[in-house]
């Protein structure tokens, strides 16, 4: 009986242990309420103006949040947010407060309009600037005029031979070539021009001759005797160039056109200095006395190709501006070639020799243009156009070669006059060809947008 009393005892003791320390693990909270009575239960919901509680003893009961003054977790005390986390509804608008809003949403409307409005009128202006600027015409160009062309290869081939004969000690003989004097000569152009909408393409040639006078002073050796010489000479230099060009309008206008231009070149160059005389008193008995011809035939032709701008503009009047700049980059190969033919009538003498030089040409050069049109009526206009051309050479791969009963190099001097050319006389004396022109002339078009 004892024994039952003990075990009854025991499990009494366990149950109330159990029972003190369960509260200490459960996540129940603790209400306090305004009145001063305090809850403790877990909170199972809430809203914005009442809390669910559920007691320990799993009845169920509601409290109005105005009747909490707090709520803290059981085993900490700590205070829990009450509020409800769902979202508060905005109190409604008033009349004034919708009014103004009408009014702000009505005024941004105005603004985005006035905006869209804008916009429509510069796309339909641009559209219309597009539509005006549209153009499909085929026109010829015929015109004459004036120019010059300052060829600077026989000049750069005298120089450069009298340089080698005095580096190379040639009994004697010493020449000192004076600079040219170029006069104006002719001019002629012919251009064939093709527009289709922003496309411009271009075809044509020009010709220019001018004459040219050029003396060389120096000395000569006739029989081992060193005498005054004297050479002179009146020729004719000439140009001939055939180009074709392509441009595109990247931002068209009706009034003006700035056009971005791709093109081809090719030039002919040539100094016909073929009646060029040579003379010498002779020594002071004049027993060494000689006539005689040394043509100096100059030609090169260059070709390569060129970018730049266009620029096209409309001007009062019926009157338009057409100007353009290229930079071009040309390669080509020269040839220069001077025979010698001596009478010595005294001493009964005749002499022939002939020396020649083949090189290429590294040229770079720029093309500037204006012409200014009138449009007169039946498709007819009228021009005034000025050109000027710049050509700067470097020389590349100089070879000479010799004819004639003279005293010709051995080949091993051959070698080292070609290093001599490419190395120190072209960087020397190779300059620049300059050409320029005024010409008048008229056009025809054919209009097919009309």
């Amino acid at each position: 009986m004892r024994d039952i009393k003990k075990k009854i005892r025991s499990l009494f003791c366990i149950g109330f242990v159990i029972f003190s320390v369960s509260p200490l693990f459960s996540n129940d909270q603790v209400i306090y309420l305004k009145n001063g009575q305090v809850i403790t239960g877990e909170i199972t919901n809430q809203t914005a103006t009442k809390l669910t509680v559920k007691l320990p003893d799993g009845t169920i009961k509601e409290f109005a949040k105005v009747e909490v003054r707090r709520v803290a977790f059981k085993e900490t005390g700590k205070p829990i947010d009450t509020k409800d986390k769902t979202p508060a509804t905005p109190p409604p608008l008033t009349p004034e407060q919708i009014a103004q809003q009408k009014q702000e949403e009505l005024k941004k409307q105005e603004e985005d309009a006035k905006k869209q409005a804008v916009s429509d009128e510069k796309a339909d202006k641009r559209k219309k600037e597009i539509e005006e600027a549209k153009r499909h015409k085929l026109e010829f160009f015929l015109g004459s005029g004036a120019g010059t062309v300052n060829y600077q290869s026989p000049y750069f081939y005298q120089q450069a031979v009298a340089t080698a004969q005095e580096l190379g000690g040639s009994n004697g003989q010493f020449s000192a070539p004076m600079a040219p004097s170029n006069s104006t000569g002719k001019a002629n152009n012919a251009e064939i021009r093709y527009s289709y909408n922003r496309f411009v393409a271009e075809v044509g040639g020009s010709t220019i001759t001018s004459s040219v006078k050029q003396n060389t002073f120096g000395t000569n050796n006739i029989n081992s005797v060193t005498v005054p010489a004297m050479e002179s000479g009146s020729y004719q230099n000439s140009m001939k160039h055939v180009y074709g060009n392509v441009s595109y309008s990247v931002y068209p206008k009706p009034k003006y056109d700035l056009r971005p231009v791709v093109g081809i070149h090719q030039f002919w160059f040539k100094g016909e200095d073929n009646s060029r005389i040579t003379f010498s008193p002779g020594s002071s008995t004049g027993t060494e006395q000689y006539y005689g011809l040394v043509p100096l035939p100059v030609s090169e032709m260059l070709k390569g190709y060129s970018l730049g701008l266009q620029f096209d503009a409309k001007l009062p009047a019926n009157f338009e501006l057409r100007t353009g700049i290229q930079s071009m980059h040309l390669r080509g190969d020269g040839h220069f070639q001077q025979s010698t033919y001596l009478v010595a009538p005294i001493l009964g003498q005749f002499s022939a020799d002939s020396f020649g030089i083949y090189n290429k040409w590294n040229v770079n050069g720029t093309s500037v243009n204006l012409k200014l049109l009138y449009n007169w009526k039946y498709g007819v206009n009228f021009w005034v156009g000025v050109q000027s051309i710049d050509l700067k050479y470097k020389i590349n791969d100089a070879n000479l070669y010799f004819q004639g009963s003279g005293n010709n190099p051995a080949p091993s001097d051959l070698i080292l006059i070609k290093s001599l050319f490419d190395s120190f006389l072209g960087p020397t004396y190779a300059k620049e060809t300059k050409a320029t022109t005024i010409l008048l002339g008229a056009s025809y078009s054919l209009d097919f947008s009309k």
